[in-house]
């Protein structure tokens, strides 16, 4: 997935007050991703 941009596509819809229980950000490797996310912004 990482290879296929998983991290630009999900870096894009990323919000971190965002509820990763429902819609598009349910999606495989999303929720995988907030910790990631969270800590690039630091």
């Amino acid at each position: 997935m990482l290879h296929a941009r998983l991290v630009d596509e999900v870096r894009q819809m990323f919000i971190p007050d965002a509820d990763y229980t429902k819609g598009i950000r349910r999606s495989i490797g999303v929720p995988e991703m907030d910790r990631y996310l969270r800590e690039e912004q630091i």
